[in-house]
């Protein structure tokens, strides 16, 4: 799961230039389902993953960064 927005808050914070460069929209790996809690702390962020016809689909992003 990704709290995106916490992630570019911290990167603001920070004094970080930043912009996403990719994003990949994807099903859970299986191991995600072995690690208890995980489902549970995903829900408590917004727009940790969705669940799609009973599909569980988690968004990467990925950031380039760099020092202002």
């Amino acid at each position: 799961m990704a709290n995106f927005a916490a992630t570019e808050q911290e990167l603001r914070d920070a004094g970080v230039y930043f912009s996403a460069v990719h994003e990949h929209r994807g099903l859970f790996r299986d191991y995600y389902f072995d690690e208890r809690g995980f489902l549970e702390e995903g829900r408590r962020v917004e727009g940790g993953f969705e669940e799609i016809e009973g599909a569980y689909v988690e968004t990467l992003r990925v950031y380039l960064a760099t020092k202002c």
